[in-house]
């Protein structure tokens, strides 16, 4: 009776022991479900969409501790308001595990700009900062490639000596701050 006892035991513990969190990196990013909110700012290289505030958010699927892909949709405001809807499939690397590490995100897809439609990419190398295994912050900087857009003659004064609508490109380069779960 007492060999089964412990025997009985000594299954127990084992099985118990694999079941508890291993001490080790406590920033270790979960696989499953992963979700960003993002904000920021751009600057373009032209008049119209000279400065333009940003917000997106991006869901999907963490592959493991460094890869990350899922889709998402964003919204640009240029201070002379229009506004350009990226949507878009994000990839991420996370280069290593641990509290800070550096990241890249890649995003390509299409945007939609009043009568517009047209392609969109981006990419952004940055710092993450891990404060949980579930939670995380985000800064990166990126270059941003929108396709051009037609702006009509009608929505600036300064146009109004022209007599048909100008094509512009709202490429920018930007910073943005996201939050990670």
């Amino acid at each position: 009776m007492k060999k089964t006892i412990l025997a009985f035991a000594i299954v127990f513990m084992a099985i118990t022991s694999f079941a508890q969190d291993k001490k080790g990196n406590p920033y270790h990013t979960l696989n499953g479900y992963h979700g960003f909110l993002e904000i920021g700012g751009a600057r373009s290289f032209n008049d119209i969409f000279a400065h333009c505030y940003t917000i997106s958010t991006t869901h999907g699927y963490q592959f493991n501790d460094r890869i990350f892909t899922g889709p998402g949709v964003g919204c640009e405001m240029s201070l002379n308001h229009h506004i350009l809807i990226p949507f878009y499939a994000s990839f991420r690397y996370i280069f290593n595990d641990n509290r800070i590490s550096p990241v890249i995100r890649i995003r390509a897809g299409a945007f939609y700009h009043k009568k517009d439609i047209g392609p969109y990419g981006n990419i952004a190398v940055g710092v993450r900062i891990a404060t949980k295994k579930d939670l995380a912050f985000n800064l990166l900087a990126g270059a941003t490639y929108y396709g051009d857009i037609t702006v009509m003659q009608s929505d600036y004064k300064w146009l109004a000596g022209n007599s048909h609508d100008n094509q512009e490109n709202p490429s920018n380069l930007s910073l943005t701050f996201s939050m990670e779960w």
